[in-house]
């Protein structure tokens, strides 16, 4: 049987495995016909393609099982740099006009931005290293995937105005105040019914979060039709190699190198000091104001 009627493609020429590979990659497991080169007529394919086991399979098909990844993390730059525009603008004066200013709070952002994503998307990455081909392929598979991926495309977006709420009153990134929101959860909730409007603004981010997902889920379309467990384990254990050796390597301080306060707080991600800021040596300094001891 000749290379291409194996792969039960669509019409692509029979001579070359090259091209007869390629064509394997993007056909479905479908029953489809072809032209036969020798009579021109029309010949059933079977519907169960044989992909080849080649490395540039191997890594298309790893390829095409993380691609949500990518989605994530075009999200996750793009809602991060918008909210530190925005967070520029609450500063106004603040943070004069300059542009080594803006590129060190955008070149440094990116930087904490990249470090911070690598950690948010460990559960995406989980979950597509670890779920078998064929439930991938199949509805209940595709569904997990696409609610995690919603989830956390409607967390991202609830932090984003998150942030500007805690800008506003402290003038600053998340810290150990943030932290202690979660301690002294009773007060402060109470305190959010009465100052903002809750359920316009969760049903607004729903709402945005849908639509975003929506039209953008091109771009996070997965299927696997060549990847192997241990090309998987290869590309997410280096993924979490990365994400440990980040953790020891960078801290929340190292942005610290200008004078201006408020521009090294644009130049951090809320996401990495939420976590990062130790809350058993916070520093009190930036949030409060400091009486000396002299005039107690």
């Amino acid at each position: 049987m000749s290379e291409s009627r194996r792969l039960g493609c669509d019409i692509f020429p029979t001579r070359g495995e090259q091209a007869a590979w390629a064509a394997a990659a993007i056909c479905p497991p479908m029953l489809v016909t072809r032209l036969n080169s020798d009579t021109s007529a029309p010949v059933a394919v079977p519907a169960k393609a044989e992909i080849p086991a080649s490395p540039r399979f191997t890594r298309l098909g790893t390829w095409q099982r993380f691609r949500p990844l990518l989605w994530l993390a075009l999200s996750f730059l793009t809602i991060s740099t918008l909210t530190r525009l925005a967070l520029l603008f609450a500063a106004g004066k603040d943070v004069p006009i300059a542009f080594g200013n803006y590129a060190f709070a955008f070149g440094v952002g990116l930087g904490y931005d990249l470090l911070a994503f690598g950690y948010f998307a460990i559960p995406l990455l989980l979950l597509l290293w670890l779920l078998p081909r064929r439930w991938l392929s199949g509805r209940a598979g595709s569904a997990v995937v696409s609610l995690l991926s919603f989830f956390l495309l409607f967390v991202l977006t609830f932090v984003a105005v998150a942030e500007w709420t805690f800008w506003e009153e402290f003038q600053t990134r998340f810290n150990f105040i943030a932290v202690d929101y979660l301690v002294y959860t009773t007060e402060v909730l109470g305190n959010i019914r009465e100052s903002y409007p809750v359920g316009w603004i969760f049903s607004a981010l729903a709402a945005g979060t849908g639509l975003a997902f929506y039209f953008t889920r091109g771009w996070r379309r997965v299927q696997d039709q060549a990847s192997t467990f241990a090309s998987r384990s290869l590309f997410a254990g280096t993924w979490l190699v990365l994400a440990a050796l980040a953790t020891w390597a960078v801290s929340a301080d190292m942005k610290n190198r200008t004078a201006n306060q408020y521009l090294n707080e644009l130049a951090g991600n809320g996401i990495y000091q939420f976590f990062a800021d130790n809350p058993r040596h916070p520093q009190f300094e930036p949030a409060y104001c400091r009486i000396e001891p002299t005039d107690v």
